[in-house]
């Protein structure tokens, strides 16, 4: 499991989304209880369809620590030749910084992907600690 130290500090954590990809892509970040029941806090989105996460603030440390980050991404890829989206799906990554906290700048590019043509979904989670 990813994890991020947060610390104690009163800087906000910040995180940023770039996702590789030729498809339309969309990207919502929430953070959970991991033992809780409810759906979690949407704390950043993207704002076109990259799919990207401009720099943006997810909270202050106390209210994230202990809490897990989840950011997913759904992807359309296009055109009608399947085996062509297939080999666009196998091509398609991303990269995610968190920074702010007691680990600094860190990056992670580890999402779990799964492909539905014409669809891919990336997941990536990481506990905020």
């Amino acid at each position: 499991m990813n994890t991020y130290q947060v610390g104690s500090g009163a800087a906000n954590i910040l995180l940023a989304a770039d996702i590789n990809t030729v498809g339309l892509a969309a990207t919502r970040a929430i953070v959970l209880v991991v033992t809780g029941t409810d759906a979690g806090t949407p704390v950043a989105h993207s704002v076109d369809a990259t799919g990207d996460i401009s720099e943006q603030s997810i909270g202050q440390p106390a209210k994230l620590k202990g809490q897990r980050l989840s950011i997913f991404t759904k992807i359309d890829l296009l055109g009608t030749d399947a085996p062509t989206r297939q080999l666009e799906a196998q091509n398609i990554g991303a990269t995610y910084t968190l920074s702010g906290g007691d680990s600094g700048n860190q990056t992670y590019n580890n999402p779990t992907k799964t492909y539905m043509d014409p669809s891919v979904f990336l997941n990536f989670l990481v506990d905020l600690q």
